[in-house]
């Protein structure tokens, strides 16, 4: 075997080591930690709507959200912060102290978790600056929420507005 045939192994060899090491944890492994990441993230925010929105238990909505999240409400507009977030929360559950979230399904990847909801109640409270209609509602919602550290930090819903407003005789249907 000649010097050039060892040298060139050796150099091969050595150019491979890195990206050996950087394998050092198998994919196994790493896919497993994903998936272990990804359904802890699930179960976050399901206990969410167990917790919160279902449950009432508003003192605990500093577990679920980071400091600065934010809430993409098409409504609304951005929210930004946990303060104005929980705010905004806590005037929706009394304008509906009543609200029923059931949740219809939910997936989740990396740090996004996806949810198809249906929200049921009665409109009994002020919120909004508006007085009780004293109407129910009954709709369907996405919501897609990110997580960061454990905790929900971005938020977003899609929902039928106008079908809401017009359960609530805040708008005329067609």
């Amino acid at each position: 075997m000649s010097k050039r045939v060892i040298f060139s192994a050796l150099l091969t060899l050595g150019l491979m080591l890195p990206a050996a090491s950087a394998l050092a944890v198998p994919p196994t492994q790493l896919a497993m930690a994903h998936h272990d990441t990804t359904m802890k993230n699930k179960e976050l925010v399901l206990g969410f709507y167990k917790d919160i929105l279902n449950g009432k238990k508003l003192e605990q909505m500093k577990d679920y959200f980071t400091e600065d999240v934010v809430d993409h409400d098409p409504m609304m507009g951005d929210m930004v912060g946990f303060a104005k977030v929980s705010e905004s929360m806590t005037d929706f559950l009394k304008g509906f102290p009543d609200l029923k979230v059931d949740v219809l399904r939910s997936a989740a990847e990396g740090d996004l978790v996806f949810v198809h909801i249906r929200m049921q109640g009665t409109n009994t409270g002020a919120m909004m600056g508006m007085p009780a209609t004293g109407k129910k509602i009954d709709v369907n919602a996405i919501d897609i929420i990110r997580i960061k550290d454990g905790k929900c930090a971005e938020h977003w819903m899609e929902m039928n507005s106008v079908a809401m407003m017009q359960q609530l005789g805040l708008m005329q249907g067609h």
